[in-house]
């Protein structure tokens, strides 16, 4: 299992349009991924989920995942969340 905390670098934060790709990405690896925001834990692979957070600009969620690839998953979901503006 691995854990990391990242900043939404998003003006805009999670809005529907960034939580589709994000939804979309975190569909192509294998293991279980979790985000976590203020206190909340959502499945990262449901849309449904990853709205509700209501995560804004410049605010912090937590990103595990458990099982095959779970580094390169998390890797990759915080590279995305910090790359996209």
């Amino acid at each position: 299992m691995i854990n990391m905390t990242v900043t939404m670098t998003r003006c805009k934060g999670l809005d529907r349009p960034t939580a589709v790709f994000f939804v979309r990405k975190a569909t192509e690896f294998p293991c279980h991924i979790t985000m976590s925001h203020k206190e909340r834990m959502i499945n990262a692979k449901s849309l449904l989920g990853v709205l509700s957070l209501g995560v804004g600009c410049n605010e912090e969620v937590i990103l595990t995942a458990d099982g095959q690839g779970e580094e390169l998953a998390v890797a990759a979901l915080a590279g995305f969340l910090q790359a996209v503006r």
